[in-house]
């Protein structure tokens, strides 16, 4: 994710800070009891031609795509126990080891050591490596309720053979960026008109 801060931290921002336009009286909606948060920029997101909400800032080149050896949790693990837990992804590399049946875990170092394709990943996984990431942890992270009334909805597969994630937005933005003050989550959606 391009924005300069890590997923995790930045649904802390979202849902655990307030703004110092929130604190200064700016935001009429804010509630007042999220008001004694730590104080915090808020995180700044955009919408697509679709009305998919993206990060605007997103970089494709600096993405954070995990090694095999780090997606498949075998980090810390010594080699006796990764070639226990890869027993089971074997079809991944079975075409770089002799023998299927008696193999060592050096055999595949290149292997654990390179990105994972987005492909090998699931639809949700993968589209988190893209601009509709953080729409996609935003809405995992939120009550239910509370996205239908933003009116943000999740687009999974939107046809047969497309792998595409997103959450949609279909209502007016600035009346998105109201509501979004009203529960007290620290972000802002900025449109294509914006400037």
């Amino acid at each position: 994710m391009s924005l300069e801060i890590s997923r995790r931290d930045f649904l802390q921002v979202i849902f655990k800070t307030t703004s110092a336009a929130a604190i200064s009286g700016l935001l009429p909606y804010w509630p007042k009891d999220a008001l004694n948060r730590p104080l915090a920029d808020p995180v700044e997101l955009g919408l697509d031609v679709d009305n998919y909400l993206i990060d605007i800032n997103f970089d494709c080149c600096y993405q954070d795509i995990p090694t095999f050896r780090e997606w498949l949790c075998l980090n810390g693990l010594n080699p006796k126990e990764q070639k226990q837990r890869l027993e089971v992804d074997k079809w991944r590399f079975e075409h770089m080891i002799a023998d299927r049946d008696n193999w060592d875990i050096d055999e595949i170092q290149e292997f654990l050591d390179s990105d994972v394709e987005l492909d090998d990943m699931g639809n949700w996984e993968a589209m988190s490596y893209t601009e509709y990431g953080p729409g996609i942890d935003i809405y995992k992270h939120m009550k239910l309720e509370d996205s239908g009334d933003l009116g943000l909805y999740l687009t999974d597969c939107c046809h047969p053979g497309s792998s595409f994630v997103g959450v949609q937005f279909l209502g007016d933005p600035k009346k998105l960026n109201h509501d979004l003050q009203k529960l007290g989550f620290n972000m802002r959606i900025k449109n294509n008109t914006d400037g």
